[in-house]
C-alpha cells in the first residue's frame, strides 16, 4: 500500500546505543502531491566518486502527465544524477530496488515498478545506471498493480546475470514473479491460493541467510488470516533454482499486518549470521527477525505510520560502528 507523501527524507538511524537518528539528505521534488519518496533504495556507486547513490520516487509526479510519476537519483551531496520521467497513468516509481550490473557495463543498474491504473498495466523496468535507459521491461494487464513492490535477486539461475522480482496482485490471492535479467524470461511464480491472502504485497531481498551462496526473497502477505495478523516467508532458491521456505513468521495480534514491509540488514547481533526487518503497518512496528524468525527486537515508529513506514531499506554501516543501520 502506498499513501500520500510529497516530502523524500533519507533517515540514517543507527541500531545500538543511544544515538539519535541524523538526517544526511533532505530532498523534495516532483511537486505538491508527488508522492516523493515513497519509495527509496541505495544504488551502489554509479559516477566512480567512492560513495553510493540514492534513489527516490515519485509515483504521481506530473511531469510527464497525469500519475506520469517520477525517478530521481542523488549523489552523496544532494545533487541530482538521474532522473527518469513516466508516461500518463504509468505511476513510475512506486517501487525501487538495486538491480545489480544487468547489462554488464561495470555499473550498477535500477530496478523500477509502475503501479499503472484501472486501465493501464503495471511494469516492472531495469534502467541503466550509467544514463537511465530502458534495458529491460515486463508488463502486466490493466488493473493488476504489477511492480508494486520489487526486488533484486542476484543471479538465481547461473547464467551470469543477476535477476529480479516483482509483485503481481491480479487478485486478491496475490502473487511474485521472478523474471530472468538476461532476456526478461519469466523463471517463477508464486501464488496465493486463498482469496484476499495478498501474497506478494511486499518482496525483497534479504541477503543469504542460510548460507548457500544464493540470495533469499522475503514475501509478504500483511493482510492474511487470521483477522490480518498478516505473514511472511522467506525462499531461498539455492542450486535447484527452486523456491523453497527456509523461514515464516505470523503476526501477534488482530491486524497487525507484519509483512507489509521488508529488508534485509546484515548482521546486526554479531553473531555471523544476517538479520531482516519486517514492518508491521498496523501496530506501526519495524521487527527485526533473526533467521530462526525468533525478535531480536522491534521498534514503535508511529501508529498509524502510512507516512513514516512508507519505505523501509538497509543503510550499511553509515556511521562506523561495526553495525548495519536502516532507511525508513
Amino acid at each position: 500500500m502506498r499513501y500520500q507523501t510529497s516530502l523524500g527524507i533519507l533517515v540514517l538511524a543507527t541500531l545500538v546505543g543511544a544515538q539519535a537518528p541524523t538526517v544526511l539528505l533532505q530532498k523534495s521534488d516532483g511537486g505538491s502531491g508527488s508522492h516523493f519518496g515513497s519509495s527509496t533504495c541505495f544504488l551502489g556507486d554509479l559516477d566512480d566518486d567512492g560513495r553510493s547513490e540514492v534513489a527516490f520516487g515519485a509515483p504521481r509526479a506530473t511531469g510527464g502527465g497525469a500519475f506520469a510519476g517520477l525517478v530521481n537519483v542523488y549523489r552523496h551531496d544532494g545533487s541530482l544524477l538521474l532522473s527518469i520521467a513516466g508516461v500518463p497513468y504509468e505511476a513510475l516509481g512506486i517501487s525501487l530496488a538495486a538491480a545489480g550490473d544487468v547489462n554488464r557495463d561495470g555499473r550498477p543498474d535500477l530496478l523500477v515498478g509502475s503501479w499503472g491504473a484501472i486501465s493501464t498495466p503495471g511494469a516492472v523496468s531495469v534502467f541503466s545506471g550509467a544514463d537511465g535507459s530502458l534495458l529491460l521491461r515486463r508488463s502486466g494487464f490493466a488493473g493488476d498493480a504489477m511492480g508494486e513492490f520489487v526486488a533484486g535477486l542476484g543471479d538465481v539461475n547461473n547464467d551470469g546475470y543477476p535477476d529480479f522480482a516483482c509483485t503481481d496482485r491480479h487478485n486478491s490471492a496475490g502473487g511474485v514473479l521472478v523474471w530472468s535479467g538476461s532476456n526478461g524470461g519469466l523463471l517463477h511464480s508464486i501464488l496465493g491460493v486463498a482469496p484476499g491472502e495478498g501474497v506478494g504485497v511486499t518482496v525483497a531481498n534479504v541477503g543469504d541467510l542460510d548460507g548457500d551462496g544464493f540470495a533469499d526473497l522475503a514475501i509478504g502477505s500483511p493482510l492474511a488470516a487470521p483477522a490480518q495478523a498478516g505473514s511472511g516467508a522467506v525462499l531461498d532458491f539455492g542450486e535447484s533454482w527452486l523456491p523453497r521456505a527456509i523461514l515464516t513468521r505470523v503476526g501477534i495480534v488482530a491486524n497487525d499486518e507484519l509483512g507489509s514491509h521488508a529488508c534485509g540488514l546484515g548482521d546486526t547481533d554479531g553473531d555471523g549470521r544476517a538479520e531482516i526487518a519486517v514492518g508491521a503497518e498496523g501496530t506501526g512496528e519495524i521487527v527485526v527477525l533473526r533467521p530462526d524468525g525468533s525478535v531480536r527486537w522491534s521498534v514503535q515508529v508511529g501508529n498509524p505510520v502510512y507516512v513514516t513506514l512508507s519505505a523501509l531499506a538497509p543503510a550499511g554501516d553509515v556511521d562506523g560502528d561495526g553495525v548495519p543501520d536502516l532507511v525508513f
